[in-house]
């Protein structure tokens, strides 16, 4: 019988259900990660530690190993700054941990021990006693719960020791250091208050709600309607030669043609050989086949690793848009001559083929243009000026800014009872009563529709399009609706504007248009409440409930930020208050961290990182010719 247990197992069946065993092991368990601590001999390293506790690079698996324990590594940066992340999320849990057992806070066995109840139960306070059967509290398991539908304490404990690789006794050790966390932040939420009167603001800030009607005088529409003659254009420039002058050097580059140039170039790559050849012996032998007498088009056409079927030309283009290494190279050279550049990425043999010298327009040849510019954008000031004047002034008679702007267009009379041309018109036949000489025709009147002081929702305006949880924010509150941005037209609209003086007395500037508003409609909180006594409506219940929520939210993720994301997503920064509680540690020594010579734990020392950052505070910064104007603009706005 013992032999034939010996034969049975070296047959080929054996090796196959034992290879078989192991292929579904691994498929079940995974492949354990390296995690933080490494598996070879003397990998596991002290790190840092909170509060007198060492913390070691094996402790960190609980969270390295459920976030990057499956993914694909990377490259040896990328898991170091993982490490790093993982890393942090433990010291900050376990700060928070400490200060939690400082406040008098504890997590019961009661608490913790509770497996057994419903896993779906969301977790609502701290006094529950579901937290660790709870997916939502647990991310690691919720793939469980998502398989099985119900508590899987074989899986669990095979999940907690061979994928993340931690013992139970520490995961859970380690998970009630996280309640505490959890607690001690919920703590400092509740010390988080609104007062009645942020709700009562912010009710009337979103619920006060304006339309408004409104014409706008747009300058490029009206210039057609004016016209300039050339005995007008000499009088302006003989009686306002200074503005002309200025407005000259003030827009030069409109009448400058830059340099141009044509070339044409040997370019060869570096670190590219050909037949054997180094980029430089290639660009040796060229050179010397050019300074032989040789065509340097039949060169470049021969050995060019650009432009090659061009024989290296490039036609003629201004300076500024050409490589200034060529440019720079080819300064005081005569045409037909060459120069050679070399730099960190190519070698070049440049000819100048043609040179078009940069050309100023004199400001007698364009003086006139000038002129004309200048003097219509005064007339279209003027009629502008003029024409807001007269609709204002209709529009107190008319009531609205429609039946203002119906009275002073000219109007088409097939009533029989206009007048031709001169006043003698057949009755019954068409003709034009033209009360106003004013382009009228070239303004119309439109409406912004309602608006509030707390900016339009942007993810409305796509309709549903967008992806779920991706939100574009609110305008800003000064942009008003069809008209633009203007912080005055605002700010009057809503305090100076009302139903006994609905009409802006002046046009407003926004950008280069002129505005006449009127107020159309004006609804408020206490009008929609008048309203629901009056039984046509009924508030929304639990409105200032909601406010109330929102404006908690708001005030919790602007002080403590996305705390939540600490125990779910590991990263570098947690928001102001948990980097600060963070770096305060760290300086008062509640948290010691061994980053002198651990690159991993330096990522995450914020006296080190200060420290980089002050060094290179003083490092003079070049900006590109395009990057120039742009900060100086952003400099501009910011005074």
């Amino acid at each position: 019988m013992l032999e034939d247990v010996r034969r049975a197992a070296r047959s080929g069946f054996s090796y196959i259900l034992v290879a078989g065993l192991i292929v579904i092991f691994a498929f079940f368990f995974g492949v354990p990660a390296d995690s933080c601590g490494g598996g070879a001999p003397g990998a596991r390293r002290h790190v840092a530690s909170v509060a007198g506790e060492d913390v070691h690079t094996d402790d960190l698996n609980v969270i390295y190993n459920r976030v990057y324990g499956t993914r694909d590594r990377g490259d040896e940066a990328q898991i170091q700054r993982q490490q790093a992340q993982a890393l942090k999320a433990y010291l900050i849990i376990e700060l928070l941990a400490h200060k939690a057992r400082e406040a008098g806070l504890r997590v019961s066995d009661e608490e913790f021990k509770a497996f057994m109840a419903n896993p779906a139960t969301h977790l609502s306070s701290f006094e529950t006693t579901n937290y660790m059967r709870s997916p939502m509290n647990i991310p690691e398991l919720r793939a469980a719960y998502g398989n099985q539908g119900s508590w899987d304490g074989t899986f669990y404990k095979r999940y907690v020791q061979n994928m993340l690789r931690v013992s139970l006794p520490d995961y859970e050790q380690f998970k009630r250091e996280e309640m505490l966390a959890r607690k001690y932040l919920t703590l400092m939420e509740m010390q988080i208050g609104v007062l009645p009167q942020e709700v009562e603001n912010l009710d009337q800030i979103r619920n006060t709600k304006l339309n408004l009607e409104f014409v706008k005088f747009q300058p490029e529409q009206l210039a057609e309607h004016v016209q300039v003659t050339d005995e007008q254009v000499q009088q302006f420039i003989a009686n306002n030669k200074d503005k002309v002058e200025k407005y000259y050097e003030e827009n030069q580059a409109d009448y400058e043609t830059p340099e141009k140039l044509a070339v044409r170039r040997i370019y060869i790559e570096r670190g590219a050989e050909v037949d054997g050849k180094t980029a430089e012996q290639r660009f040796t032998e060229a050179k010397k086949r050019i300074e032989g007498g040789e065509d340097f088009a039949t060169v470049a056409g021969e050995i060019n690793d650009a432009l090659k079927a061009e024989q290296g030309f490039m036609k003629l283009t201004s300076a500024e848009n050409m490589s200034q290494d060529i440019v720079e190279a080819l300064e005081g050279v005569e045409v037909g001559d060459f120069r050679e550049i070399k730099n960190d990425t190519e070698f070049m043999l440049v000819k100048l083929e043609e040179r078009q010298e940069a050309v100023k327009t004199p400001l007698a040849d364009v003086q006139n243009e000038i002129a004309r510019d200048l003097l219509q954008q005064e007339k279209v000031d003027e009629l502008v000026a003029k024409m807001s004047e007269k609709l204002v002034a209709k529009a107190k008679e008319a009531g609205s800014l429609e039946k203002a702007l119906a009275e002073l267009e000219p109007k088409m009379n097939g009533e029989g009872e206009g007048t031709d041309a001169e006043g003698e018109g057949e009755k019954g036949a068409l003709a034009i009563v033209a009360p106003d000489t004013l382009p009228w025709s070239a303004v119309e009147v439109g409406t912004t529709g309602e608006f509030t002081l707390e900016g339009q929702d942007l993810s409305s305006m796509f309709r549903g399009q967008l992806p779920p949880g991706v939100s574009l924010g609110r305008s800003p509150w000064d942009r008003i609706p069809k008209i633009g941005q203007s912080r005055k037209l605002a700010v009057d609209a809503f305090t100076k504007l009302t139903e006994e003086k609905p009409l802006a007395e002046k046009p407003y500037a926004v950008n280069d248009t002129k505005v006449v508003v009127r107020l159309k409609s004006k609804t408020t909180p206490d009008a929609s409440a008048d309203k629901a006594e009056g039984g046509d409506e009924k508030p929304a219940a639990g409105a200032d409930d909601e406010l109330l929520a929102e404006l908690r939210d708001e005030k919790v993720q602007g002080l403590l930020g996305r705390w939540e994301l600490l125990f779910a997503s590991p990263s570098m920064d947690y928001g102001p208050w948990l980097e600060q509680q963070y770096e305060q540690a760290v300086k008062s020594g509640v948290i010691d961290l061994e980053s002198a010579n651990d690159p991993m734990v330096a990522m995450i020392d914020p006296t080190a990182v200060a420290a980089t950052a002050e060094g290179a505070e003083g490092a003079p910064v070049e900006l590109s010719p395009t990057e120039a104007p742009a900060q100086k603009e952003a400099g501009d706005e910011k005074e």
